[in-house]
């Protein structure tokens, strides 16, 4: 775990009572150094972790309190002026040296969670992408092989999807896409991953979700059908994989291709069904 990872996992409270206390550090150290030594670069520290790590409006409050304790540790020091104005000059130019940082960092930092977000998102259908779903879902297994949980995935396919393509025009099939991918992130919970592996093909994670959910996930899938077909008029069926399992396997990869051998079992058998099965390791 790299320091950035180990900083965003710590609580925010956390981090900001760290920041403050750096920052207080700093000042009685610039204190006991008197006014010879510069130690100022030092004070961008904790403002632009505060910043980065936390948000831009405590990182403009912390940007305050160290432009007050430079200016408070140079006034205890003995700092001597020629004119009285000087030290507010001077806080004042260092506040405004903090808070451009601040801001030039926020900004950064947004620009950055954007690009990541677009890098695990699906364009067409706003759903995460493979990359992002195979990212996430070994969080989950690894969580649920430490705790002895279980997890349920879904895999799903359209069928005669490039029927509805040739009939309908592709336009008509990206609205469809999207459709899919609306409606199953409304069927499911908060926490669940849902994912457009590719092509017309879906995935759903279901996290702490065993063989005691499967009808429970059955049911909403079937919703899932209905409604989809109901508001697009086209005649819309999937074939539906699903694996449930009470002692998770090591890989992803070996939990998504017993869900999809289950959905190609569903197509095979003439699809618009779901094939399920409980799977052990």
């Amino acid at each position: 775990m790299s320091l950035g990872e180990y900083i965003e996992s710590l609580p925010k409270i956390l981090t900001i009572i760290i920041g403050i206390i750096l920052l207080l550090v700093l000042g009685l150290v610039d204190y006991l150094t008197g006014t010879e030594i510069s130690i100022s670069i030092f004070y961008l520290l904790p403002i632009a972790s505060i910043a980065w790590f936390v948000n831009r409006r405590l990182g403009i409050y912390l940007a305050i309190l160290g432009a007050v304790v430079w200016y408070a540790s140079d006034y205890l020091a003995g700092a001597r002026y020629s004119h009285l104005l000087v030290p507010i000059w001077n806080a004042g130019v260092r506040l405004g040296f903090f808070l451009v940082v601040v801001i030039l960092l926020s900004r950064l930092k947004r620009s950055y969670e954007g690009e990541k977000l677009m890098a695990r998102t699906d364009p067409l259908t706003g759903a995460l992408n493979s990359r992002a779903f195979y990212d996430l879902a070994r969080v989950e297994l690894s969580r649920a092989r430490r705790n002895h949980g279980s997890v349920t995935l879904a895999y799903l396919d359209l069928d005669n999807f490039k029927s509805i393509n040739d009939r309908n025009g592709h336009l008509a099939g990206d609205d469809l896409l999207r459709a899919v991918a609306e409606k199953i992130r409304n069927c499911v919970r908060s926490y669940d991953i849902v994912a457009r592996m590719g092509g017309d093909e879906f995935a759903i994670l279901f996290p702490g979700s065993g063989p005691e959910f499967a009808e429970k996930v059955r049911s909403r899938l079937e919703q899932l059908v209905a409604d989809v077909a109901g508001e697009n008029g086209v005649a819309v069926t999937f074939s539906i994989g699903v694996a449930a399992s009470c002692d998770p396997p090591e890989a992803v990869e070996d939990l998504v291709k017993k869900a999809d051998r289950l959905m190609y079992q569903a197509k095979a058998e003439g699809k618009n069904r779901i094939k399920y099965e409980r799977c052990e390791t």
